[in-house]
């Protein structure tokens, strides 16, 4: 099925609800409050400052959208939507380990190198030993 760009109504109805969620409020990285981009990877809200170190580290890692000016398809709304934001994000990384006093900071020994579009499954494997671990 063709991934079908949707209206600039339906992107910024599906935004302007999450935003509203008291934990979308503030940036998934930093907490700066408003946050205007994402990682659509993640489906996280993020500041303009942490848009910019999301983008240094690859569209494999993680893609920048804007959550008000890029054009979005209606699977990557529905996955967005599905996925709730910064607040299911956190509770994910949590019980994978994820300190949230990490927030921010790029942890030199863990590398994320694949992530589904499905935002649900994360292969990270750490650079200092061969141990995976599959999510």
């Amino acid at each position: 099925m063709a991934d079908v760009t949707t209206n600039n109504k339906d992107r910024d109805e599906l935004f302007n609800s999450l935003c509203r969620k008291k934990g979308n409020r503030l940036c998934f990285d930093c907490n700066t409050p408003n946050p205007k981009w994402t990682s659509k990877n993640y489906c996280v809200f993020i500041c303009l400052d942490c848009s910019g170190i999301h983008r240094s580290l690859g569209v494999h890692i993680s893609q920048v959208k804007s959550a008000n000016m890029d054009r979005w398809s209606r699977d990557e709304l529905d996955v967005f939507k599905a996925s709730g934001g910064n607040d299911a994000a956190r509770a994910f990384f949590s019980q994978h380990g994820w300190n949230s006093n990490e927030r921010g900071k790029i942890r030199s020994d863990l590398f994320v190198f694949d992530v589904v579009s499905s935002s649900t499954f994360f292969c990270i494997a750490s650079l200092s030993s061969s141990d995976r671990k599959w999510w």
